[in-house]
């Protein structure tokens, strides 16, 4: 049994119950939303499109404006189905629209029900639609229209942010490249649903979206910068390197955070200068997140200037810095074990410094650690024993047993 989806407005739903009534009568199953769902359409929606052989769209003045409708009809239409408009009264409609011979119900009575039925006889030879994880891809002759369609519905100004985001990734689903403008414009969207849509979207088109990613990269509007930066750091795309790294210096807070993730996610050694230029950032948030992309990168370049990081004012900066250089491993442990044995040097920096020559393992740092044994320093004396408790060599265990301590230290607080 073939479905017919209804699409409409709550003002005209006795006149949706109606249609449908008549449909069931003559042998399809009709969907419409149930009443009490309000704007909780989103994945209902779409899977009953995908399901149905033809879309009836009831049009009043209300349904007009209605960007929910206006959602379906073009979803309906940019899929290949049959799209039958019902006009209730005076109402604007998309010249798209009006083009498909809107049957009147407005003053008819009875109403014109055999023409609806002549209209749906194409859908009754269809077979019911199985379950899909998208709707079908456009045909080449229609893909522009549905382009702007869709486009039309993303400059309305009342739509809501959940039929703008299902709109978007409509976009992205079936128009594809076709649809890039429309998508780095919705990078832009002061809503992050929407803007999270035009991300997925583009990542979801791959390297036709590079070239526009990289030029939004330049956008002087705040949210698609941030935006385009997310996206190419999804993409990992090593060809951005050099746009990202300009947004290192961007005025905007979250652009440069998005930024330094991007950077991260391609992983590529060549941007570690542009990440320890970072690590000077005048917000420590910026900071932090810059520690952490170098250690995930990984390069010997950065341990000077993560060393130089230790001494940050803010303690997770100081943290995550750290961290970077245990990740690093061994080409940090000279500098390190220059910074454990400096007593000149900040307590939390010696201690920071003392934990990651534990994480990294390297025998070359015992002698350092052990010389820090009886510092006057409790935290420092139980951050280097837990080190050296960690380096499995004869070394570091004489040097425990010598200093007093256990081989597993765990009796002072090293917090």
């Amino acid at each position: 049994m073939a479905q017919i989806f209804i699409s409409h407005v709550q003002h005209d739903r006795a006149r949706a119950a109606q249609v449908k009534a008549h449909l069931e009568a003559a042998g399809f199953s009709a969907w419409m939303l149930d009443e009490g769902a309000g704007f909780v359409w989103r994945d209902e929606v779409d899977r009953a499109l995908r399901a149905s052989a033809a879309l009836i769209v009831i049009m009043s003045e209300a349904a007009s404006v209605s960007p929910f409708v206006a959602y379906e009809w073009a979803a309906a239409w940019g899929a290949g189905l049959p799209v039958i408009p019902i006009l209730l009264g005076p109402a604007p409609m998309h010249p798209r629209l009006d083009a498909l011979e809107p049957l009147d119900f407005s003053h008819s009575e009875p109403p014109p029900w055999a023409a609806l039925d002549e209209r749906l006889a194409p859908a009754r030879q269809l077979a019911p639609a199985p379950p899909a994880d998208s709707l079908p891809p456009l045909a080449p002759d229609v893909t522009a229209a549905w382009v702007g369609i869709i486009g039309e519905l993303l400059d309305q100004p009342i739509a809501d942010q959940a039929v703008r985001s299902r709109a978007v990734r409509a976009l992205g689903r079936t128009a594809g490249p076709a649809a890039l403008p429309r998508l780095v414009g919705a990078l832009g969207d002061e809503h992050g649903e929407v803007r999270a849509a035009a991300v997925e979207a583009l990542v979801a088109i791959g390297s036709p979206a590079v070239p526009e990613l990289v030029a939004a990269l330049s956008s002087p509007g705040d949210f698609t910068r941030q935006s385009a930066a997310e996206a190419l750091g999804l993409l990992r795309e090593a060809s951005a390197q050099a746009a990202l790294l300009e947004r290192l210096r961007d005025p905007v807070l979250d652009v440069r955070a998005a930024a330094v993730e991007a950077l991260s996610a391609i992983g590529d050694p060549a941007v570690v200068p542009g990440l320890v230029g970072a690590l000077g950032d005048e917000n420590e948030d910026i900071r932090a997140r810059a520690a952490i992309a170098l250690g995930a990168i990984r390069d010997a370049a950065a341990v000077p200037g993560l060393l130089a990081a230790l001494r940050d004012p803010d303690g997770v900066v100081r943290w995550w810095a750290a961290d970077a250089l245990g990740a690093i491993g061994s080409p940090a442990v000279e500098g390190l074990a220059g910074v454990v044995i400096a007593a000149a040097e900040g307590a939390g920096v010696r201690l920071v410094a003392a934990r990651a020559l534990g994480t990294i393992g390297d025998p070359v740092a015992v002698a350092a650690l052990a010389s820090v044994l009886h510092d006057e320093r409790a935290m420092i004396r139980a951050a280097a024993a837990e080190a050296l408790g960690r380096i499995p060599t004869r070394q570091a265990r004489e040097a425990l047993v010598h200093a007093g301590q256990p081989d597993q230290p765990g009796g002072e607080d090293a917090t």
